[in-house]
Order: structure tokens, then C-alpha cells, then sequence
């Protein structure tokens, strides 16, 4: 690694916001294609979260990916 901490405060925020997101109108009437989307990225992130060996790319890369199926 490059002896950089990795930073995972980004992903954190995102991932605070699932009650939020889970609860709206966009997300309760989305297509099943879309739901099971974000519910993927969803457990990606808490999965990346939790490996306390995750590179920042890994944890960059969980938070696109859950605002991207957030959209």
C-alpha cells in the first residue's frame, strides 16, 4: 500500500443514508431490476466497510457504485 490510511468516511456517509434512500418514493416504486441494484451495492459497501484490508480503490469504487444505483 502506500502507506496511507485507508479512508472510508465518504462510503460511511453514503452508507448512512439507506433508511432514507429505502424509504423514498423513487425507491419504492422502482423496478425490481432497480432495487435489487442498489440493495447489491448496498451489501458491497457494508462488505467492503467491514475488511479492514479494503485498498482506498475498493472503498472509491463501493461509494460510486452505491450512488450510482442510489440514482
Amino acid at each position: 500500500m502506500n502507506g496511507k490510511a485507508t479512508d472510508k468516511s465518504k462510503l460511511e456517509a453514503e452508507v448512512a443514508k439507506k433508511d432514507a434512500t429505502t424509504a423514498s418514493d423513487k425507491y419504492k416504486y422502482a423496478d425490481a431490476a432497480k432495487k435489487k441494484a442498489y440493495d447489491d451495492a448496498l451489501a458491497k459497501a457494508k462488505e467492503v466497510l467491514n475488511n479492514p484490508e479494503a485498498s482506498q480503490a475498493e472503498v472509491d469504487a463501493a461509494k460510486e457504485a452505491l450512488e450510482k444505483a442510489a440514482d
